[in-house]
């Protein structure tokens, strides 16, 4: 647009919002990628979306993760996980579990919960990174307790299992209740049975018989 030349990055990332919030998704990319060329790493990870997401640019995965990797080095949490997933899923790099790993741990350390689930799955399962229950279960848990609904499920599965952390079926039943009152069809299964059998929480067969039934709706 005329007169882009003399504006700075952070005026360009802000009038890019405002294009964002107005649906004016082809000026918003434009004027993220000014930005982001100018080494705003915001609007380098706007832009990263864009791409991502087809919005306003057609879509194309190596331009997301392209500026996905400029804003991740500058320590962009949002841009880390972003480059995360292009390393998990092969979407624009070359598929890399150790990769993966590494992003989702630097953001994971920055305390982004879907991060530190997403990094305590790769952990228990040992993809990109050792095999280790209870680093799994530790980032679980960090991410349950920011309300991270997969992650409740999740640490629910390590309690009750004794899998990276001690056997506890009290601390399951609570995780589980927390995912299974947000809607988790496996947590709701789970609580079901808790409740159907006294594991972890008193009998209770009417809890038990709805939880079941919200699970299969």
């Amino acid at each position: 647009q005329r007169g882009d030349a003399g504006r700075s990055a952070e005026d360009l990332y802000s009038n890019g919002l405002r294009a964002l919030q107005a649906k004016a998704y082809d000026e918003a990319a434009q004027l993220f990628h000014l930005a982001a060329d100018r080494g705003h790493a915001l609007a380098q990870h706007n832009y990263a979306m864009c791409n991502n997401r087809g919005m306003g640019v057609p879509l194309d995965f190596a331009q997301a993760a392209r500026y996905s990797q400029l804003a991740a080095d500058q320590g962009l949490v949002q841009a880390q996980t972003l480059l995360a997933q292009s390393y998990l899923f092969g979407e624009g790099n070359a598929q890399d579990d150790a990769k993966a790993a590494h992003y989702y741990g630097l953001a994971a350390d920055q305390g982004l919960a879907n991060a530190q689930h997403s990094y305590g799955f790769l952990v228990a399962r040992g993809r990109g990174v050792p095999q280790d229950d209870a680093k799994a279960a530790r980032y679980y848990r960090l991410a349950a307790d920011q309300g991270f609904t997969s992650a409740q499920h999740d640490f629910a599965q390590c309690s009750s299992n004794g899998k990276g952390v001690p056997m506890d079926n009290g601390i399951a039943a609570r995780y589980y209740h927390l995912a299974a009152d947000k809607g988790e069809a496996k947590a709701q299964c789970s609580l079901a049975q808790f409740y159907l059998h006294g594991i972890g929480l008193p009998k209770n067969h009417d809890e038990g018989v709805r939880y079941h039934r919200l699970a299969a709706d």
